[in-house]
């Protein structure tokens, strides 16, 4: 079914935004803020004209839609449009060619076709067959407890490996992301780092965690965060449960396994998410247990649970910045419709609800976390947030948007949805907890938006598509039975073809079956502080580790920095010199490289210790780093003296 009117408006008002973009990007500064080594390292193409479109678009769509929702909402009225399809337009005999022309453009579209695209079919069809009843209760329960056992539970007993060449990335992917939850500092000494990091709670809860349960290594965390995947598993399957209802266990397990088929290629032991931690499931669980939560605030008075709104949004915002900024904007225009509905007076004591609940918890978090008055401590985290604001929003690692079909059709229903809200803001008609859940989510993909659009990665898609499902997920399972069959394909073709990791393909690919028959022939070593590797990537590391000891002792105040800090910190028991613990993705523009210079300056040891890149390098350091290490301290008034096979040893200048 066309909705022409409002499509066409949202075409005309994107090339209204895309216009005023181009403007903006022709008046702002070109991409000399970042400094030469990260220029080289990711050829920085230049994203801006994207990210300012989406912003410059969300706000015109919000503007032209509420204009029109307080004065003219019939202008959009569907009524006229309720009974066109698509369907009646075309001649029976045209149907057939017209079809196949259409799965053979989905098909060229996707770069990964073959297996994935025809599995993609088969599990579509199996979804509509299910959703059908054609397959018993008993059956699809064992497929499901199967399925968990395989996709969660077993990755835990075998536990993470670290490829050849993948080291550098783990590592500073944890150092740059996770802040110092891993590097043996205390957590009341580190609390601003943490808040800029990873999060002050969730960096809290991890050490904390290691603490109560003596978690020594980081293959013990590792087991700790895996279990996260199985909470943020459960709170997703309770979120379809909210919305399709109980009274069919068939389909409450036809979901389960498509979430897990779909999705625990990302979200499972199986993912690689170990590597890059920023994707882990443990820092987007406040997004589905926002999305909970929604569904049983909507039950009380709206002043009422805009207050309660406020008071759990500080501790969204201090377990992980990032995405809390997504939950809060979602909730918050969830909120703004919802009272807006019950008039004036109503949205003014909502806003005011949210203001105070939120004052009153993040002033009581404040000083039970951090050291110094209020005041002080709020100016200096307030000041960290707008700097994490501008570094989200600035292009750096740009990565460039294309015409990708899934993420054009998720956010062009969403952005029709989205409007729709704008223009029932007038109507008086109250929310059921279904519907406000489903304004949130839709703020949360059009909030996630933001990032998407800022640096464009098809892995990360996983999660406004995991909402996008939850969002449509009714229309699947309470459809009538001849339109289950056009939901399933859908969802499990179009929108969601196996492009966040197959992890039906991963199970019986060759390099899943190698990796488990090593680990069960124990021909890995779990050298890295518990984590599993190759005997040339443990040689590499302990070796490197050894002479970093070795230094330490020859040398008074020597200080070290490393793109390897985590591997090296937890093998030599040594800490880094600098506060920022990843220093190259730190300092990705002049303003924080100065910041690091200065802190150098200020340490004022005699000998620096940094990376030597040599031939090797099994750990994947790229080349580029030691440069960037070697200039930073050139720059901080040192000069190379000596070196050994793995480090570059560098003097100061007395002068």
């Amino acid at each position: 079914m066309m909705d022409l009117k409002l499509t066409l408006t949202l075409v005309a008002l994107a090339l209204l935004s895309l216009g005023v973009s181009d403007l903006i990007v022709q008046n702002m500064s070109q991409n000399e803020t970042f400094v030469q080594e990260h220029v080289s390292y990711f050829n920085m193409q230049d994203t801006r004209i994207q990210r300012i479109f989406y912003y410059v678009f969300c706000v015109v769509i919000f503007v032209f839609f509420l204009l029109f929702g307080l004065f003219s909402p019939r202008t959009f009225s569907t009524h006229s449009f309720s009974e066109w399809y698509l369907s009646k337009a075309i001649s029976p005999w045209l149907v057939p060619a017209i079809t196949l022309a259409f799965w053979l453009v989905i098909f060229l579209t996707y770069k990964q076709k073959g297996f994935n695209f025809v599995l993609a079919f088969a599990v579509a069809y199996l979804v509509k067959e299910a959703f059908n009843h054609k397959f018993s209760i008993k059956y699809l329960a064992l497929a499901f407890l199967s399925g968990c056992l395989i996709f969660f539970i077993l990755p835990m007993w075998f536990g993470p490996s670290i490829p050849d060449n993948r080291l550098w990335t783990m590592d500073t992917h944890w150092t740059a992301v996770l802040g110092q939850g891993l590097l043996n500092l205390t957590f009341d000494g580190e609390a601003f780092n943490a808040f800029a990091g990873y999060g002050v709670i969730l960096n809290g809860i991890i050490l904390e965690t290691q603490n109560l349960f003596d978690l020594e290594t980081l293959r013990d965390t590792q087991w700790f965060l895996s279990t996260i995947n199985i909470l943020f598993f459960a709170l997703v399957l309770f979120i379809a449960t909210c919305r399709v209802g109980l009274k069919d266990k068939t389909v409450i397990l036809v979901i389960g396994l498509l979430v897990l088929v779909l999705f625990s290629g990302q979200m499972s032991g199986i993912s690689n998410n170990f590597l890059t931690p920023n994707q882990l499931p443990i820092r987007f669980i406040s997004i589905p247990a926002f999305i909970i939560i929604s569904y049983y605030l909507a039950k009380i008075r709206v002043s009422f649970g805009a207050f309660i709104f406020g008071v759990i949004s500080p501790l969204a915002i201090f377990y992980n910045f990032e995405t809390a900024l997504y939950c809060i904007a979602a909730m918050g225009f969830a909120y703004f419709i919802a009272g807006a509905k019950e008039g004036l007076i109503t949205l003014v004591l909502t806003g005011a609800a949210i203001l105070l609940g939120g004052i009153l918890s993040a002033s009581i978090l404040i000083l039970l976390i951090f050291d110094g008055s209020l005041l002080s401590v709020a100016t200096e985290l307030f000041d960290i947030a707008l700097l994490k604001m501008q570094s989200g929003s600035n292009g750096f690692a740009a990565l460039p948007f294309y015409f990708f079909i899934p993420f054009i059709l998720i956010m062009a229903h969403t952005m029709v949805l989205f409007s729709r809200y704008l223009l029932s803001i007038n109507d008086g008609k109250k929310f059921s907890p279904i519907e406000f859940q489903s304004v949130v989510i839709v703020g949360l993909i059009v909030a996630i938006g933001t990032y998407q659009l800022n640096r464009f990665y098809i892995p990360k898609l996983w999660l406004p598509t995991l909402l996008y499902f939850l969002l449509v997920l009714p229309n699947l399972a309470k459809e009538p039975k001849n339109n289950k069959i056009l939901w399933s394909f859908y969802l499990t073709v179009i929108i969601a073809p196996f492009i966040f990791g197959n992890p039906v393909k991963r199970l019986v690919s060759e390099e899943f079956s190698t990796a488990i028959s090593d680990r069960i022939h124990d021909k890995l070593t779990p050298c890295l502080d518990g984590i599993l590797a190759s005997p040339e990537l443990c040689e590499y590391s302990l070796e490197k580790a050894t002479e970093l000891k070795s230094l330490n002792d020859n040398y008074l105040d020597l200080k070290w920095i490393s793109s390897l800090a985590l591997t090296m910190s937890r093998l030599t028991g040594l800490d880094t010199a600098l506060s920022q613990k990843s220093p190259f993705f730190f300092a990705h523009n002049a303003k924080n490289r100065d910041t690091l210079i200065d802190e150098i300056v200020r340490l004022g040891a005699p000998i620096f210790v940094i990376d030597k890149v040599t031939s090797r390098n099994i750990a994947g350091i790229p080349d580029i780093v030691e440069k960037f290490q070697t200039n930073l301290i050139l720059d901080a008034g040192y000069e190379i003296k000596n070196e050994t096979k793995y480090w570059i040893i560098a003097q100061k200048v007395n002068r």
